[in-house]
């Protein structure tokens, strides 16, 4: 698997996490219930972020993969022709 798939499995696992954790809220009316939900958005948040950045990565690495292999004529009939 590709690590951006790991990415999603976390930001799937944030969710169901938010989800359970706002159910247990609403069943038992705990405070501390309801805050630890609402910071698992933080978990979320980084989940996401990590997707977009393995995203922007991956871009980048196909750029550079692109231009690396063009490679400059080193002949010795290009270096006359200069």
């Amino acid at each position: 698997m590709r690590p951006e798939h790991y990415a999603w499995l976390s930001a799937v696992a944030a969710l169901a996490t938010i989800a359970l954790k706002t159910l247990a809220w609403w069943l038992t009316g705990s405070v501390g219930l309801l805050s630890d939900a609402l910071e698992s958005f933080v978990n979320l948040a980084a989940a996401l972020l990590a997707v977009s950045m393995l995203r922007l990565a991956a871009a980048r690495r196909t750029k550079a993969t692109n231009m690396a292999t063009r490679r400059p004529n080193t002949s010795p009939q290009a270096s006359k022709a200069r």
